[in-house]
């Protein structure tokens, strides 16, 4: 995945000064079972929900 993002990352988001974060990437999201759509779903949102808090510790500071 790092390969595909690559370009996309450094020449587009890095050059305009801006932190690329790591991918989030839920394989075959469309053919797993409702409870490892779940299972992405919380992993998602514990990954934003830990982004939003580092961001408000570093306004803080």
């Amino acid at each position: 995945m790092r390969t595909v993002l690559w370009p996309t990352q450094r020449l587009m988001v890095e050059y305009l000064g801006m932190k690329a974060l790591e991918p989030f990437v839920a394989y075959g999201a469309p053919r797993v079972s409702s409870e490892e759509r779940s299972a992405y779903l919380r992993q998602l949102s514990d990954r934003l929900t830990m982004i939003a808090d580092e961001m408000r510790q570093g306004a803080n500071t």
